[in-house]
């Protein structure tokens, strides 16, 4: 009896041992295979760092007004197949240099997503950078990665970069996210759901209310951001699953937005519906009421699809007669980089493993700003 147990006791051992050996192989394996496939582009998921140090949070939903947005004084690597780029903010949260709220002389504040930060591109490359070399006027860059969207852009400039002095404001809006990162669908206000505000119609004062998940704001600690960061920076796996389970549920969000039916390339230069508009033009009022009389340039981006969409239709979007209609109504200029760029070879435009702008992109941007009537202005000695 006792030889029985020890012979099965044995046994079990041996089989919990394979068993663990093949564990570690098939996890060895799946690491290899994750960090080649990064490596050579096939999936678009970030690299390791396997240091500590960029372990530290940078991007979090931390803030209660407008949600994500970059931790202060923090430096993070982004490492991909075709970029390593390190970002660092400042004592604001801003990625960009120190900034003074006060100021003597004229100064440019940009709001956007990660178009408007810069992502994929070291700070001298991004679109604020060339154009603050140029104009020799500093341009506050508010820009932030994490789908942030046009509500979260008023809000951050009525709580925060209206604060500081400034003459000019550039809004930057992506018109492939920015519609459905806005929609306020059930799944996303329930509580437990990502930080971030959205705009609900309210049918009796005819205006909107900005509205957040249910269960109230509660900041995530630096400690806990950190915990998770070490197997992002150390381990593929970690990296593959978080990037994967943010696009599933970013599809699945997708997947409750309405869009107008095509079976054209789908862009929402051309795909977008009132709804989803009469958000942005509420955000672009609020923008207007809270810079005053400062000059407002937005900037309507494109991207692959949307050339691609344009191209196919051969005329100006809906989303720039709209955008141009509500411009005469709220004083500012819009620049539309899709109608110039759908006529250029734009591939050199686009990062080939990620899509945002490479350098040249950055600088075909910076290029058309800079023609407009406020640089000219600029140019001429003019304030406004």
């Amino acid at each position: 009896m006792n030889m029985n147990w020890i012979e099965l006791r044995t046994r079990a051992n041996a089989v919990l041992q394979i068993f663990g050996v093949n564990t570690f192989i098939a996890l060895v394996l799946l690491e290899t295979s994750l960090l080649i496939m990064a490596w050579s582009g096939l999936i678009n998921v970030s690299l390791p760092s396997y240091s500590l140090s960029y372990a530290k949070p940078f991007w979090a939903d931390n803030n209660p007004h407008w949600g994500v947005w970059h931790e202060k004084n923090a430096t993070s690597r982004h490492l991909t197949s075709c970029f390593d780029v390190t970002y660092r903010s400042n004592s604001e949260g801003m990625r960009d240099v120190e900034r003074a709220r006060a100021a003597n002389g004229s100064r440019v504040v940009v709001l956007g997503d990660s178009f408007a930060e810069g992502w994929g591109v070291e700070d001298h490359q991004r679109m604020t950078n060339i154009l603050e070399t140029r104009t020799k006027i500093p341009h506050l860059n508010f820009g932030t990665a994490g789908n942030f969207g046009t509500t979260q852009a008023y809000i951050l400039y009525e709580k925060l970069a209206s604060r500081f002095d400034h003459d000019a404001v550039i809004w930057m809006i992506l018109p492939a996210n920015d519609f459905a990162d806005d929609t306020p669908t059930a799944s996303r206000l329930e509580e437990g759901a990502r930080w971030r505000p959205y705009l609900v119609r309210n049918n009796k004062s005819d205006t909107y209310d900005v509205v957040y998940p249910a269960g109230g704001f509660e900041k995530a600690t630096r400690w806990a951001i950190f915990r998770r960061n070490i197997s992002l920076e150390f381990w593929m796996t970690a990296r593959a699953y978080y990037y994967y389970r943010g696009l599933f549920d970013w599809l699945s969000h997708e997947s409750e937005v309405t869009r107008t039916p095509s079976t054209k390339t789908p862009s929402n230069y051309f795909d977008f519906n009132d709804e989803q508009f009469g958000r942005l033009a509420f955000a672009a009022r609020k923008i207007r009421q809270a810079a005053g009389d400062r000059r407002i340039m937005v900037v309507t981006i494109p991207r692959s699809a949307d050339i691609m969409r344009s191209n196919e239709e051969g005329k100006l979007s809906p989303l720039n007669r709209r955008i141009t209609q509500l411009s005469k109504e709220l004083v500012f200029d819009h620049i539309d980089l899709l109608a110039s760029i759908r006529r250029d070879k734009w591939d050199k435009y686009y990062i080939p493993c990620d899509g945002h702008w490479t350098y040249q992109g950055n600088l075909f941007a910076a290029n058309h700003l800079y023609q407009t009537q406020y640089y000219n202005s600029v140019r001429s000695g003019v304030k406004k």
